[in-house]
């Protein structure tokens, strides 16, 4: 498929298509929410999706996934911030780490840029974008709730899944 003056035309020795538009360039669409001004975060917090009523936990669930648990078995994360601004949740000596294309959770003793994250806020609370968790090139993998904890590209029609509080531990 070829394109001239925003008409199309069928080639059958390119296997691949690209459209190309007449007139202005446009920006292409992210999926991804706008970043916001730094969010103000304790030194502990609990992790807490609001629609589900689940807690965070740094215990391994089913699928590469951390666990959702009740207030009372709630994690308490120490919350560490590096000199970027992005931030690191610790238990146990643990970093809260995305699999490095998303799509897994787990506790690592390391810290690598998967075991950053971004707090974003929004509407209800906050989002959480991974630093180093990369889908085919797209810096896009986000916490969410899925049965239990783990990270998946953000949808902004589906944003509930990846919106969390974070709640100051006492």
């Amino acid at each position: 498929l070829t394109a001239y003056n925003g008409a199309a035309q069928f080639s059958e020795t390119n296997a691949t298509a690209t459209w190309v538009s007449a007139g202005a360039e446009t920006e292409p669409e992210t999926n991804e929410p706008e970043t916001s001004e730094p969010v103000d975060v304790a030194n502990t917090v609990k992790i807490y999706y609001a629609a589900e009523d689940k807690y965070l936990s740094d215990k391994p669930a089913d699928r590469d996934r951390l666990a959702g648990v009740s207030a009372a078995e709630a994690t308490v994360w120490t919350v560490e911030v590096d000199e970027n601004g992005y931030y690191s949740f610790v238990s146990d000596g643990k970093y809260m780490t995305s699999g490095a294309t998303g799509n897994a959770m787990s506790m690592e003793s390391t810290l690598t840029d998967c075991g950053r994250w971004e707090v974003i806020a929004c509407d209800g609370g906050v989002y959480l974008r991974n630093v180093g968790a990369n889908y085919n090139g797209n810096y896009n993998q986000y916490l969410e709730f899925y049965y239990d904890f783990t990270t998946y590209g953000f949808n902004e029609s589906k944003a509930g899944i990846y919106t969390f509080q974070l709640i100051e531990a006492e």
